[in-house]
């Protein structure tokens, strides 16, 4: 909600009531955009604190029953992607009379089916990112570890997030899954193609960036992760109550 403020903020301190409907749109875009990215950050951060204090039922249902560690993630995964379905629902649905109203414009996105299935798929990442982060730390026996790495999900999400929408990251924007996933959604929102340039000056004559490209990036780095995630799963032996109380 305060980052949907801001982008309103400029708007009230720029000439950008007084753009293109079409700029507008992108505006809008572009905020929406981050401010998912930034929200299923803050969400990751979260999960990765459940994944390490429910890292002992999770040792034993794998040992001791049917259950084993690839649908244990599955299972978990897809209730993380309801979290994202839910929360993206929840700042479009914020956010389109917000902007509509300050830009002066219906800022209701334009393929709202590609941004949905973006989310889930960028939801997934997070997922596979916050599991093998966590189970990394808990195979590694360090608790304190725990901590620190449940916020590099947000951190990434708002450093790089933040960046995308003023500065033109080039390949970047296809090599890191995070921005893949903020690309997409702002192409599926304005109803644009993937450009290499900033959201704020977007220009349909800058280079484009192949949408298969954008897709194969965030959808390669979610299996990888998952594969890694997976495989710590299996050998990590939990942390006891005693070292989670150093959290």
């Amino acid at each position: 909600m305060f980052w949907l403020v801001i982008g309103i903020v400029e708007v009230l301190n720029s000439g950008m009531k007084y753009a293109p409907a079409e700029a507008k749109l992108g505006y809008a875009a572009a905020w929406y955009a981050t401010v998912t990215l930034i929200g299923l950050g803050s969400a990751a951060t979260g999960l990765c604190r459940e994944l390490a204090f429910s890292s002992i039922a999770a040792r034993y249902l794998t040992k001791y029953s049917r259950l084993t560690s690839s649908k244990l993630y599955g299972s978990l995964v897809v209730g993380f992607i309801i979290v994202c379905i839910v929360v993206s629902l929840v700042l479009l649905a914020i956010e389109t009379p917000m902007y509509s109203r300050a830009l002066g414009i219906n800022a209701v996105p334009k393929n709202i089916a590609g941004m949905i299935v973006t989310s889930i798929a960028f939801g997934a990442l997070l997922y596979a990112l916050s599991a093998a982060l966590e189970f990394g730390a808990l195979a590694a026996r360090k608790a304190k570890g725990i901590y620190f790495v449940s916020y590099i999900p947000l951190i990434a999400s708002l450093g790089l997030g933040l960046a995308q929408v003023y500065a033109n990251l080039g390949w970047v924007m296809v090599l890191s899954p995070f921005n893949a996933a903020t690309t997409l959604i702002f192409s599926y929102y304005a109803g644009v193609e993937p450009r290499q340039s900033s959201f704020i000056a977007w220009s349909s004559t800058a280079p484009s960036v192949p949408i298969y490209a954008l897709w194969a990036s965030l959808l390669g780095w979610t299996a990888a992760l998952s594969a890694i995630a997976i495989a710590l799963l299996r050998i990590q032996r939990g942390v006891g109550v005693e070292e989670l109380r150093l959290i």
